[in-house]
């Protein structure tokens, strides 16, 4: 992000001071927080909040933007815990791991989600997404699949990340461990 004409990593650090403190070695405990407090800043920030926003002012035209931000957290997310090049894997393990939703419709969110937008620009095999202003789905329903079609609840995937970044900011060192670790190998800054 440009602010004032100087890149930065987020709103708070300029890209080459973060740089530098991810470079650090050894890193102290003090510099291990502040790396993931950086990350996790950048995620919510620059992808999670404005699709709160969106949501919030009811942009249901915005819709494929708003699923495209959760999607690219999601994956940053998977990367950040497992580490692992296979974007499938990692997009539908933490989902079924740490966003809590079914094997099922974490392949849904995967398949016909997250690459229908990414690769194709479209919502694939008969899924659509719902800002839920119609009440078709119950208000914590993630996704409602009947007579063949599959919908799937913004708002309550935005809530599933937002749960899940809460409860890593809270209580979860070994998760937070991971995230600096496989941020720090997976990114050549």
């Amino acid at each position: 992000m440009r602010i004032n004409d100087i890149l930065r990593f987020n709103s708070k650090i300029k890209f080459e001071k973060f740089k530098d403190l991810i470079r650090k070695q050894p890193l102290s405990e003090k510099d291990r927080e502040d790396i993931y407090n950086h990350i996790i800043k950048r995620l919510t920030e620059q992808y999670l909040d404005p699709a709160e926003k969106l949501i919030l002012e009811n942009k249901e035209t915005y819709s494929f933007a708003i699923a495209t931000l959760l999607s690219a957290v999601i994956d940053a997310l998977g990367m950040y815990i497992y580490k692992t090049r296979d974007v499938g894997k990692r997009f539908k393990k933490i989902c079924t791991n740490k966003l809590d939703i079914s094997e099922d419709d974490s392949n849904k969110l995967y398949d016909n989600l997250r690459c229908g937008i990414v690769h194709e620009a479209i919502i694939k095999n008969n899924t659509f997404i719902s800002m839920n202003t119609d009440g078709y789905l119950e208000k914590t329903e993630l996704i409602k699949t009947e007579d063949g079609k599959s919908v799937i609840n913004l708002p309550v995937l935005k809530e599933k990340i937002r749960s899940f970044i809460n409860k890593l900011n809270e209580e979860n060192a070994e998760d937070k461990n991971l995230v600096v670790d496989n941020f720090i190998s997976c990114n050549s800054l």
